[in-house]
């Protein structure tokens, strides 16, 4: 009985890299996510302001020109 008990307990010690590694991965992949949220709030927020720019830029070219008619 105890050359079995024992056995597997040396297979499962064989895949405790497996799991650190695994885990490893899903952190730095979780990390890569949140970095991309924020990355992609970032030029959104870019785009919002550029946007705004525009529209005033066209309201004061748009103003000083006479009506036609």
């Amino acid at each position: 009985m105890d050359s079995n008990t024992q056995s597997l307990t040396l297979a499962s010690m064989g895949l405790d890299w497996v799991t650190t590694t695994h885990l490893v991965l899903i952190v730095l992949f979780a990390i890569g996510a949140v970095a991309i949220l924020i990355w992609g709030r970032h030029l959104r927020r870019m785009r919002q302001e550029a946007d705004a720019e525009i529209e005033e830029n066209n309201e004061i070219i748009e103003g000083d020109t006479p009506p036609e008619s």
